[in-house]
C-alpha cells in the first residue's frame, strides 16, 4: 500500500501476508451516520466487518481517528481472523 494520504481518503486496500486482498472504507448508513467496512474474499467467500459511530462530533473524531489508523498489522490479523473462522465452520 502507498503511504500517500489526502484529506478525501475514502478507502485504503491492503494485501495482506498470506496475499489475499483486504480493502477497507468509509461509508455511512441510512441515516448518515459514519460507518468503517473492512471486506476480504477468500475460498469464494466474502467477509466484510462493519464498525459504526455516532453522528456526533466525537464520533466523527473517533470515526476519522479509527479510519487514519488502520494499519498492515490490524489488516493481517482481521484477515487471519476470518479465514480460520471460516475453516472452523467448514469443519463442523
Amino acid at each position: 500500500m502507498s503511504d500517500q494520504k489526502h484529506k478525501d481518503d475514502f478507502a485504503k486496500l491492503f494485501r495482506a501476508d498470506d496475499g489475499g486482498q483486504v480493502l477497507v472504507c468509509k461509508e455511512s448508513d441510512k441515516e448518515g451516520r459514519p460507518e468503517i467496512f473492512i471486506i476480504s474474499v477468500f475460498d469464494g467467500r466474502m467477509a466484510k466487518i462493519k464498525i459504526g459511530y455516532e453522528n456526533t462530533n466525537e464520533g466523527l473524531a473517533n470515526f476519522e481517528s479509527v479510519f487514519s489508523g488502520i494499519s498492515q498489522d490490524l489488516v493481517n490479523k482481521v484477515r487471519y481472523l476470518a479465514v480460520n473462522y471460516s475453516e472452523m465452520e467448514n469443519n463442523q
